[in-house]
């Protein structure tokens, strides 16, 4: 072959995988587009398409990570719980050191984080989702309801002592302050974000009903 014809014949450069931490970065951007998009537009309304040109990247990638659209919205819901996870832990610095405030502090945080915007609305968006994900992405999992329960039952334990409470059974006792919080969700009739006050207060009337009983009436 001469020299003219061998470089008419271009020959692409391979590309290489993308790093691990690359991936991450390029599934995570992909969640982040998707998740605005699905809250921006609807669930119907988003097509796998449409979420591939907005990312910046080809179909056959968005494709490889999410075989089809309701696995990518469950992908995006579980995204946002891990970091709500975090967010909505209660932790404060430094946390309320007796019982009844540090209770009170971990509810008001469940009543504020669960009437979130954006919260509400994955929380709608997963109804697109097919049954087999089962309680999943219930509406409790939305405000942290394993995490929220896990820093109560730590509460009563560490902090009961001081306070005269030896909890025989605090896994129950912090079930039932959930659902406290959770009768009182379902309840509510304002669609508006609660305010950090009525939720201190909300919370601290929980928290007197549990530990005092008809003290508190």
């Amino acid at each position: 072959m001469s020299d003219s014809a061998s470089r008419a014949v271009e020959i692409a450069p391979r590309r290489g995988r993308p790093s691990a931490t690359r991936s991450t970065e390029i599934t995570d951007e992909i969640l982040a587009v998707a998740g605005k998009m699905f809250l921006a537009v609807g669930y119907e309304a988003t097509s796998m398409e449409a979420v591939a040109r907005n990312a910046g990247v080809p179909k056959t990638t968005l494709y490889k990570r999410f075989s089809d659209k309701n696995e990518l919205l469950r992908a995006v819901i579980s995204h946002r719980m891990q970091a709500w996870a975090g967010a909505s832990s209660g932790t404060a610095d430094p946390l309320p050191a007796n019982l009844g405030d540090r209770l009170a502090h971990h509810v008001a945080t469940i009543l504020v984080w669960a009437t979130k915007p954006e919260v509400r609305a994955l929380n709608r968006l997963a109804t697109n989702l097919p049954e087999t994900y089962g309680q999943e992405f219930s509406g409790r999992a939305f405000w942290g309801y394993r995490n929220m329960h896990a820093l109560i039952v730590d509460a009563i334990v560490i902090l009961g002592p001081a306070a005269g409470v030896n909890a025989r059974n605090p896994d129950r006792v912090a079930e039932t302050l959930m659902e406290m919080a959770a009768g009182w969700l379902v309840r509510r009739s304002s669609n508006e974000p609660i305010s950090a006050v009525d939720a201190a207060d909300t919370a601290q009337w929980f928290v007197d009903l549990l530990i005092g009983g008809n003290r508190s009436w």
